[in-house]
């Protein structure tokens, strides 16, 4: 959090150093504000597209002669109370800058600004990217190459591992705690399809990959084919794409 004033202009025994009044006249009037989808005084989140709905808070609003909001997307809006909707996922710090008239601020009046960094957090539904390479034998390492730069919109990583081109029946194996970048072993030669799932506020995304784990392959495939869903319905899209990934290792 950041705010900033310029100083009023004042004769020195208007000033009382117990006194907010004389506080303010030195240091000019203060204001901040609070907004829609606050999980904290720090914090706004929600996911995109979302409207944000902020409004000014001070003691001085009968003084106020300008509001300015910047929304930290390169998007402006005016008046003590104002709307914004986010369209893109990432992590936005919001300002408003507020000019008031005072008597003893002279012509130029007052001006304040009051800046929350990172205040909102849009999230949008994740888009999962790995590829696989060939570490030894029927071990692969499982390389998670997922944009994760908007902070605070993933929560949960799976990794599931299919027999065969497709993501019918039960997985053979799922890791849920193991890391961002697993090693995998597979129990045999053979195709297998594996599936990674990550969540967040705004749902689940998964990408697979299909493959043939070769116990004699001195390289390992590297690629993917990516698609996403929320929940079961990810999954769902992933068994009609197990064919088109198969031809695409084979390639």
């Amino acid at each position: 959090m950041y705010w900033a004033s310029e100083a009023c202009t004042t004769h020195g025994d208007d000033l009382n150093a117990d006194d907010i009044e004389g506080i303010t006249a030195l240091y000019g009037p203060s204001a901040s504000f609070v907004c829609s989808h606050e999980l904290s005084d720090e914090l706004a989140t929600g996911n995109v597209p979302f409207e944000l709905k902020c409004s000014v808070v001070s003691d001085y609003l009968d003084e106020i002669t300008s509001v300015e909001w910047r929304w930290g997307d390169g998007a402006v809006s005016e008046g003590n109370s104002a709307s914004h909707v986010y369209e893109s996922a990432g992590n936005y710090t919001v300002e408003v800058v507020v000019e008031g008239d005072r008597e003893s601020c002279g012509d130029d009046g007052w001006t304040n600004t009051f800046r929350k960094v990172g205040f909102v957090r849009a999230c949008a539904e994740p888009v999962p990217e790995f590829r696989i390479e060939h570490v030894d034998g029927l071990k692969y390492s499982m390389l998670n190459e997922t944009d994760v730069s908007v902070y605070g919109c993933y929560s949960n990583i799976e990794w599931q591992v299919f027999s065969g081109s497709d993501v019918s029946g039960e997985p053979i194996q799922t890791l849920t705690y193991n890391g961002w970048d697993p090693n995998i072993t597979f129990p045999d030669d053979g195709m297998y399809t594996v599936v990674l799932n990550i969540g967040g506020p705004a749902g689940t995304g998964a990408a697979s990959l299909t493959f043939e784990a070769d116990n004699h392959r001195g390289q390992g495939y590297a690629g993917c084919h990516t698609a996403t869903g929320t929940g079961g319905a990810a999954l769902a899209m992933l068994a009609g794409l197990a064919g088109l990934a198969r031809r695409r290792a084979r390639g």
